[in-house]
């Protein structure tokens, strides 16, 4: 099992992704939606392994922890998981109905940046931080 601080430094990994990618020409949204979440899922995990002393097994048993014992969190985290599986799947099922696209601009376009990372993953981190005071690069964008 990975640790606490793994994590952590592989959020950070994420981050420096997300930087580079939106600095460079932000005409990979996709990717944008995609590293956002993965960033999200690796402080996700390090609260899981914080709290529990074991890592998810996938993204459903992470999902179903977060949406249980940190509601806050998981307004943020569904969203970013949802747009993620846009990007790579051009789907997604929720609530039993199936969302498809032929490309993530048809689910989403304009402000990638300001939908996803601003309204969704920097208040993830501000939330995060109110329940567990871990240290890794936020975002700001």
């Amino acid at each position: 099992m990975p640790k606490i601080e793994s994590h952590l430094r592989l959020a950070n990994r994420n981050q420096a992704a997300l930087a580079t990618l939106i600095s460079a020409d932000q005409t990979h949204n996709e990717w944008i939606a995609t590293i956002a979440f993965y960033k999200a899922v690796q402080l996700a995990e390090a609260l899981r392994v914080k709290k529990t002393g074991r890592a998810s097994t996938d993204h459903k048993s992470r999902n179903e922890y977060i949406r249980v014992h940190h509601q806050t969190l998981y307004k943020h985290l569904r969203p970013l998981y949802q747009s993620s599986l846009i990007a790579r799947y051009l789907g997604y099922v929720d609530s039993g109905a199936k969302t498809q696209v032929d490309c993530f601009a048809d689910y989403m376009s304009g402000d990638v940046v300001g939908k996803l990372i601003q309204r969704r993953l920097i208040p993830f981190e501000d939330q995060l931080l109110q329940i567990e005071s871990f240290e890794f690069d936020r975002a700001r964008f």
